[in-house]
Formats: structure tokens, sequence, C-alpha cells
């Protein structure tokens, strides 16, 4: 038999996770603008089930992105 396939492992974010509505709040934009962000790619978020999570350092690189 071979050998199962390997998986890829995704380093663990630091820091606290952040919801839609956190990053919203914290950027005085709408929670729709946020969801946006995240479906075009600008701003990482992980899922658990249908719940998107912005780690901190991904939410810091959003902004130091923006800043450019």
């Amino acid at each position: 038999m071979s050998a199962p396939p390997e998986l890829s492992v995704v380093p663990p974010a630091t820091g606290e996770l952040l919801t839609p509505d956190d990053v919203a709040k914290r950027l005085k934009l709408s929670r729709s603008f946020v969801y946006g962000e995240i479906k075009k790619g600008r701003l990482r978020a992980m899922y658990f089930g249908r719940m998107p999570r912005i780690a901190e350092s991904d939410f810091t690189a959003y902004l130091a992105a923006a800043a450019r």
C-alpha cells in the first residue's frame, strides 16, 4: 500500500482572533466592507464553519499594506 498523502499545516496565527464586526469597528467602516475585503483576498481570514475570524497579525498586515 502507498503512504497516505501529507497534510499541509498552516502555522498558527499569533494574537487575538477578531470578528468582522471587531474589524469594522476599528476601521469605522461597515461590516459589509470588511466581508468584501475578505472576499477579494485583501484581508486574510480563517473560517470556523461559516464564521470568519481575522488574526490580529493579519489585520495589522492589512493596515500596513493599505498605508502604502
